[in-house]
């Protein structure tokens, strides 16, 4: 598979996010990942943000342990929100949701900041949730989306 740069990312982009815009996103992301994700990576996830699908989304039962993934699907269920204490320390914040696509459904857990707009009732049963680069694994409750540090999601 040939990786799409910025250049041609921004092209799919017409009409939908100026180029000032775009250009100043990328370089606050780019900061916000210490530079971990490239400028062409970063140009993904705004192009799949805006709804342009540049890259092939799962389904649900599609889904397999160990992949990173982006999947449109509907809450369910909200879980409450949990705190608890890492090893180093520090507090967290973490909360399950049960999401579908009309071909199976799973978790999807969702941690710290995003915790917050559960927190402040953003997210609700029957919303619609794009998420990006999510990543996969098998629990005792079956197949999880865990929405990790670079994890993304958004409603529609």
């Amino acid at each position: 598979m040939k990786f799409k740069t910025k250049e041609e990312l921004y092209g799919f982009l017409h009409g939908r996010m100026d180029r000032e815009r775009f250009d100043s996103e990328i370089k606050k992301r780019y900061s916000e990942y210490e530079g971990l994700l490239s400028e062409d990576a970063i140009a993904y996830l705004i192009a799949d943000e805006q709804g342009v699908a540049v890259s092939k989304k799962t389904t649900i039962s599609d889904l397999r342990e160990g992949e990173s993934v982006s999947i449109t699907a509907e809450i369910d269920e909200v879980g409450t929100p949990r705190e608890f204490r890492r090893k180093n320390g520090s507090h967290g914040q973490v909360v399950n949701l049960v999401i579908s696509d009309g071909t199976g459904s799973c978790r999807m857990t969702l941690w710290d900041k995003d915790v917050e707009r559960v927190r402040q009732g953003e997210l609700k049963p029957g919303m619609r949730v794009n998420i990006i680069n999510g990543y996969v694994k098998v629990t005792d409750f079956g197949m999880e989306v865990n929405l990790g540090r670079w994890g993304l999601f958004h409603t529609q």
